[in-house]
């Protein structure tokens, strides 16, 4: 009779667990997801300057491979 308490009592601790994980996951991943920007640019920490750059680079690089493309026709 007491193992069957026992497994009871397990058995009702886990729920009870499980519920409370549940809710705080419910109440944790809207705040989380909300606070992720639209730019992806904005969530890495990279400074304004440095990613201007980069997309500077990436833009010439771009307009030179279409001009190797337009060159070999």
């Amino acid at each position: 009779m007491e193992t069957i308490t026992l497994t009871q009592h397990r058995i009702t601790s886990t729920a009870v667990a499980g519920l409370f994980a549940l809710a705080a996951l419910m109440f944790a991943a809207p705040a989380n997801a909300s606070r992720i920007p639209a730019d992806p640019m904005t969530f890495v920490g990279t400074p304004v300057a440095l990613s201007q750059l980069v997309n500077d680079s990436h833009a010439a690089n771009v307009w030179a491979a279409l001009a190797d493309l337009r060159a070999g026709r």
